[in-house]
């Protein structure tokens, strides 16, 4: 293991995707959540205070990982054991809780934005349509079993969903399937497969990646690494051979 540990900073994204779908799409605000923007047509006027929350949230989130950056590469130049290098160490400790705390509040706002966004959705069309291969209802149905949104809470069956649309490169899927694979959510936890679908998902632009990437690699090995690495190349080239009728699809 390199270093210390640090926390997974960004949590599986929004419902919400921009393909071409029949769920409701959105209207831009111009305020960047790291989820969603704007409101969505007939949804209840409840989610702009929630959008909101999590903006500020999202804000904070910034912040600490500045800070949380700056502090680990600090004690990385310092001689192993010190006074200096112990208080620094404390003082990591103290932001990387912060971390983890402000981890968890976003986590709680997506899930009321998320909660308030669901209440136009239609889940017996989504199950329908998932059925027949639409990525973006199979995603849908993925983040409804996973948060018991529409229906029964069912971690297992939420993989199987978000599996499915991350295959046919659905990019917040791909996302969200490193983040059940790194909780060992639905799945035994399993650090080198959340690795490769993070890679799968940044490779594809998905922007959260890139700091999962940076943080879980704190707790990997090189040789860990480098076989997520081949397994991110692998699932690419699957993709790529199945030739799915979408493209990368948020």
């Amino acid at each position: 293991m390199k270093g210390g540990g640090f926390g997974i900073l960004f949590v599986a994204g929004s419902i919400l995707a921009g393909c071409k779908t029949t769920a409701p799409q959105e209207t831009s605000t111009g305020v960047s959540t790291g989820v969603s923007t704007g409101v969505s047509t007939g949804v209840s006027t409840g989610t702009g205070e929630e959008r909101r929350k999590l903006a500020l949230l999202r804000a904070t989130q910034v912040e600490v990982t500045r800070r949380l950056k700056k502090q680990r590469d600090l004690l990385l130049s310092m001689p192993k054991d010190s006074p200096l290098t112990r208080e620094v160490s404390r003082q990591l400790a103290i932001i990387n809780k912060q971390a983890g705390d402000v981890a968890s509040e976003v986590y709680k706002a997506e899930l009321a934005l998320e909660a308030a966004i669901a209440e136009d959705f239609n889940i017996p069309m989504h199950k329908v349509k998932a059925g027949k291969g639409d990525a973006v209802s199979q995603f849908t149905l993925g983040w409804a079993y996973a948060t018991g949104n529409g229906v029964q809470t069912d971690p297992e069956e939420s993989v199987e969903w978000y599996r499915k649309a991350a295959e046919q490169n659905h990019v917040k899927s791909q996302f969200n399937l490193g983040m059940m694979y790194y909780n060992g959510t639905g799945v035994p936890k399993d650090l080198t497969f959340a690795y490769a679908w993070w890679k799968v998902a940044g490779s594809n632009g998905h922007d959260g990646s890139g700091i999962n990437l940076e943080f879980i690699s704190t707790s990997m090995s090189p040789e860990e690494i480098a076989t997520a690495l081949n397994l991110s190349k692998q699932i690419l080239a699957d993709i790529e051979q199945k030739k799915p009728t979408n493209p990368p699809c948020y």
